[in-house]
């Protein structure tokens, strides 16, 4: 592990420590969106804005938002969307969506399920959001799973099966970031046909996270 790596798993247990601190259900203010997170549920970073400010969601749009996490990406879709599907593996995630559908008034839009992936009946999406973990490190917990993905299989499954899960013309945006090797997504992209475009960029205090566009 090199410097800048060891600054960002410490970075990334201090930050783990103060959600889990969390005992309650509380308030986040993020942009213009004010929503309830649950106790060990990751909120959303920096980089969702990268989502918000960047994708257009049209009014006839099935949308899935994968990796959901509090919801703040399905409630954005959803506010436009003609119809939501949220996925977590985190059920405490599942009940953050489900009250922050409501709270934003776009509960009769969003679907919240629990699972790692692809919810059942299997469906094809006008437009796939996915903020994945980043870390190839094995995760202890299920919170740990919002940032830790040993060998990096979730986004390898999750972009395998993206194939099947895309109308056509449908579009795949994904958050990545050199915390988890940009040359990783590159490569992973390509193998399974699609054609990319970086889209915006944004940096914390240690790294740069960047929202990719791909399609079939």
């Amino acid at each position: 592990m090199n410097a800048i790596e060891e600054m960002v798993s410490k970075a990334q247990e201090m930050y783990l420590k103060r959600i889990r601190e969390k005992k309650e259900k509380y308030r986040i203010q993020y942009l213009n969106y004010s929503l309830i997170a649950y106790p060990n549920v990751y909120p959303p970073y920096i980089d969702n804005e990268l989502v918000i400010k960047n994708v257009k969601i049209s009014e006839n749009d099935v949308v899935l938002d994968l990796c959901a996490g509090v919801g703040l990406l399905t409630v954005f879709a959803a506010q436009t969307a003609k119809r939501v599907v949220a996925t977590d593996i985190n059920p405490a995630a599942i009940e953050s969506i489900k009250e922050n559908a409501l709270l934003c008034n776009v509960q009769d839009k969003v679907t919240a399920v629990c699972c790692c992936d692809y919810p059942d009946p299997p469906e094809q999406y006008d437009k796939i959001l996915l903020i994945p973990p980043l870390s190839d490190k094995k995760a202890e917990d299920i919170l740990e799973k919002s940032l830790f993905d040993e060998g990096h299989k979730a986004v390898i499954d999750i972009i395998a099966g993206a194939v099947g899960h895309l109308k056509p013309n449908g579009e795949l945006y994904i958050r990545w970031s050199d915390i988890g090797d940009m040359s990783f997504i590159y490569n992973l992209l390509q193998k399974y046909g699609f054609k990319y475009q970086s889209l915006a960029k944004t940096n914390d205090a240690l790294s740069t996270f960047v929202l990719f566009k791909a399609t079939l």
